[in-house]
């Protein structure tokens, strides 16, 4: 397992959250980590080593969005009396 040694900073969607973005090689893959700043919460995707770091990155991102925006609904939903 190699490290490429790189972290992003990547303003996140626009939103004021930076996300950390770090790539990691293991074998035929890249495993891609992403890490908001603000919450600490992390999110991994494995992804081809062919496809351009922008787009992974991008996936990364989208995919730490999601949990943190569902997280943020989950959270309102427990303030209203909602459970899932």
């Amino acid at each position: 397992m190699a490290l490429l040694g790189q972290l992003l900073y990547n303003r996140a969607m626009n939103n004021n959250d930076r996300f950390i973005i770090e790539f990691v090689s293991i074998g035929h893959l890249v495993k891609v980590n992403a890490v908001c700043e603000r919450t600490g919460r992390e999110v991994s995707m494995v992804g081809d080593p062919r496809a351009s770091r922008t787009e992974l990155k991008r996936l990364a991102a989208k995919k730490l969005r999601y949990v943190l925006d569902k997280e943020a609904r989950q959270a309102q939903e427990k303030k209203r009396g909602f459970s899932a």
